[in-house]
């Protein structure tokens, strides 16, 4: 796909094609490779904090709703706040638990980790909706 794009706009250059055009063209050229290069990363590391996070959660309904929920939360952290903010997840996470274990809350009172994270975290501040 990128070296289609960058085939692309290669084509657009002629004999009458403006400085300030060919600037434009290299330009977008330019994006187009970085946001090649993003993709190729890693999966970030959310998804092992989910994962980790969720086992320790004692009701274990709707993964997918919870996955997507958690990712809502996290989503356009840099690592570094990820990281934070995670942490800030399994002290409160972890509060809830002894505070249900504690007053013997039965399982089906629990409430579903989406529902939870949706009550105690807020949103990412890059999180726009759907």
């Amino acid at each position: 796909m990128k070296a289609q794009a960058i085939k692309y706009l290669n084509n657009l250059v002629t004999d009458e094609t403006t400085k300030k055009e060919i600037d434009l063209i290299d330009f977008i050229k330019k994006c187009v490779r970085e946001y090649a290069e993003e993709e190729k990363k890693p999966v970030v590391e959310w998804e092992n904090y989910f994962e980790k996070l969720w086992k320790l959660y004692a009701r274990k309904t709707e993964k997918q709703l919870a996955k997507k929920t958690f990712e809502h939360k996290i989503r356009g952290l840099n690592d570094e706040d990820c990281r934070k903010k995670c942490n800030g997840i399994y002290i409160l996470q972890m509060k809830y638990m002894k505070e249900c274990e504690e007053n013997g809350t039965e399982m089906q009172y629990i409430k579903h980790y989406s529902s939870w994270l949706n009550a105690n975290i807020p949103n990412s501040p890059h999180y726009k909706g759907r």
